[in-house]
């Protein structure tokens, strides 16, 4: 009887070695709206890959009270994180999760993307945000974001947010 414990004990931690050994993206945050910093209703988070048929797209459930949202990807890919609600202006992020050394992977990374959405402003031109509003890429051990694109898109918001009169709701900084 000893002999079947300390085998199924052994099986179970190479088996456990196995699961931790999974290559792997972790990404989640929270979806917010820009004005308020109040919780939305029917946020939808999805990820797909860039270039993929939109039925391809992997929602996310999302946590109620929290609205929070995770995706954890198991293959090296270019994606695209979408985050949209009913009168919202939608925004997405891209991540380039191509080229990442194989140990790296193996050990696995985490992003948080908060997102707070925008009210659909009619008679603006909200064409910039058919751009993502920021690219991430795998540099030297980790996910860096394009600071001067992200900069651009949030110089963009808030010279509408003036012209519309709305000021953005204060963030914690991270």
């Amino acid at each position: 009887m000893a002999h079947r414990t300390n085998l199924l004990l052994t099986l179970l931690l190479i088996a456990g070695r196995g699961s931790a050994q999974e290559p792997g993206l972790f990404i989640y945050g929270k979806v917010d709206d820009l004005i308020t910093a109040a919780e939305l209703e029917g946020v939808r988070v999805s990820v797909q890959e860039v270039g993929a048929d939109t039925s391809t797209r992997i929602y996310s459930p999302i946590t109620t009270g929290q609205l929070t949202y995770e995706f954890t990807l198991s293959e090296q890919g270019h994606y695209e994180v979408r985050a949209e609600a009913p009168g919202k202006i939608s925004k997405y992020v891209l991540i380039d999760a191509r080229g990442v050394p194989p140990k790296s992977w193996s050990d696995g990374h985490g992003i948080n993307l908060d997102i707070a959405l925008l009210d659909s402003i009619h008679g603006h031109d909200l064409s910039m945000f058919n751009a993502p509003y920021a690219v991430g890429r795998y540099k030297r051990g980790t996910f860096r974001f394009d600071i001067a694109g992200n900069a651009k898109m949030r110089d963009y918001t808030q010279a509408l947010l003036k012209k519309t009169g709305q000021k953005m709701a204060p963030r914690p900084r991270q």
